[in-house]
């Protein structure tokens, strides 16, 4: 089973994702209620792909607007810097709320996974003489076992620690590194 913190878009797309692959995925969707999701994304022709590979472009594709171009411009003069001709790339807008609703219909429709409502207070990952398990402990008191975890839960989640050694949502330095899962492809 991997584990997966974070119930925004980039933790739903994971434990879909792992589903695809046939693994069984423990969401830990947080102990706070879930909060609406404002503005949009813009899906360049890498992104149609991933969720193409997700079986979610065709849902995607009839709740996006198509975008012809994109003009780039100085923030402070409002001076245009380049002027972008999208027309012949598939590359569309599609709010947030609409991509989160896609991925949570196709979680919902799937087999495999189980959902907690709880926080991840501590994360252990065990050495290959036991098993290379990551042990974890939520605010609710449980303790999981799981092969992996993913944690997609933002700059101010639990995982952000683990990537820039803080809690400051900054940005990972190159040279600090993150920390090493075993893969879960096929």
């Amino acid at each position: 089973m991997i584990a997966v913190s974070g119930s925004g878009i980039a933790g739903l797309a994971a434990a879909l994702a792992i589903l695809r692959n046939q693994k069984p995925v423990l969401f830990v969707a947080g102990s706070m209620p879930a909060t609406t999701l404002h503005g949009g994304v813009q899906i360049a022709p890498n992104g149609w792909a991933a969720l193409d590979q997700l079986g979610l472009g065709e849902a995607a594709r009839t709740r996006a607007t198509n975008l012809q171009a994109i003009t780039v411009r100085d923030m402070r003069s409002a001076a245009t810097l380049a002027n972008l001709d999208l027309s012949s790339s598939p590359y569309a807008s599609l709010s947030r709320a609409d991509l989160a609703s896609i991925l949570q219909a196709e979680i919902s429709a799937s087999n495999g996974i189980t959902h907690i409502a709880a926080n991840i207070t501590h994360v252990v990952q065990r050495g290959p003489d036991q098993g290379k398990a990551v042990h974890m402990l939520t605010d609710d008191g449980s303790r999981h076992i799981v092969d992996a975890l993913i944690a997609a839960d933002g700059v101010s989640g639990f995982g952000r620690h683990y990537v820039n050694g803080t809690d400051s949502g900054m940005a990972t330095a190159p040279d600090k590194g993150g920390v090493a899962m075993p893969s879960v492809g096929k």
